[in-house]
């Protein structure tokens, strides 16, 4: 292996998965604080892909440069590559880009009160975002969506209520290779004792049924104010807390989240052949 190839698996990237614009915050907010803690890419929840789009044309006169993750897929993959090979490619790409650059990706967090209220929504905003997150403590309505294709990850705060997470979801995530989202931000932000144990005894509960069921995880602080941010290692340190090590938290910052968000770049693309639909002769 070139040296080359050793900096590159051994770099630390960082990938914040849920940044939420509440409380007057703007996405150059969070670029500020990102650019310093050197988090390369976020994913800001209900921007869609046109506003994004926009976004990045407003900022060009800013300092920092963002950009789209479909438009560095444009310029450095084939639309021959499969999966692994594209986030190789962007992956080093990533690693080699401006410090001044940063990648914004759109997501959207779903909930719902039940399954037909999410399965109405679903395809208005499948092709807008390009990350989906479900938020919810209902098990029939988590159940559903592990099945569901268009989810990506399942959103947890360990503040509320994990008992909908047993091991019979786990098995059905883990069937159709979804991710669970640990948002970490409680750790920090409890109001008081009580609060933070609670978070904490959810967080260690959880982990061990996912390691135990080998579930791919992911971090995520889910910042609501641009001085929430936290980088990957600072997140894996966090990681320790619930009971699981440094080293067993490497795909949780970046790995998991990066792939699924490249996955679903290549479902978007214009070339993509979907699943079940012919192409025209």
């Amino acid at each position: 292996m070139s040296n080359r190839e050793n900096h590159v698996n051994n770099v630390q990237l960082s990938f914040e998965s849920n940044v939420s614009l509440i409380g007057g915050f703007t996405i150059l907010d969070f670029i500020e604080i990102a650019n310093i803690t050197k988090i390369p890419i976020m994913a800001i929840d209900n921007l869609t892909i046109d506003e994004r789009n926009k976004l990045i044309d407003d900022a060009s006169i800013s300092k920092f440069s963002l950009v789209s993750p479909t438009h560095m897929y444009d310029l450095y993959c084939d639309t021959s590559y499969n999966l692994e090979q594209a986030i190789t490619v962007l992956r080093n790409r990533l690693i080699d880009m401006d410090s001044n650059q940063h990648i914004i990706v759109t997501r959207k967090n779903i909930s719902g009160k039940n399954i037909d209220e999410i399965k109405r929504n679903l395809p208005k905003i499948r092709f807008q975002y390009e990350l989906i997150g479900i938020f919810s403590e209902t098990k029939n309505i988590l159940k559903w969506a592990a099945n569901d294709r268009r989810i990506d990850f399942f959103a947890v705060d360990l503040s509320s209520n994990i008992s909908s997470i047993d091991a019979a979801l786990c098995s059905l995530i883990k069937q159709n290779n979804k991710f669970v989202e640990l948002s970490l931000a409680s750790l920090l932000t409890s109001g008081d004792d009580k609060k933070f144990s609670q978070s904490l005894r959810n967080g260690k509960k959880l982990m061990k049924l996912l390691i135990q069921n080998r579930i791919p995880f992911i971090f995520s602080m889910n910042p609501k104010s641009p001085l929430h941010l936290r980088n990957g290692s600072q997140m894996r340190f966090l990681g320790e807390l619930l009971g699981v090590s440094y080293n067993q938290t490497k795909k949780a910052v970046f790995e998991n989240q990066f792939s699924a968000l490249i996955s679903n770049i290549i479902k978007l693309h214009d070339s993509s052949i979907f699943e079940g639909v012919k192409e025209g002769i």
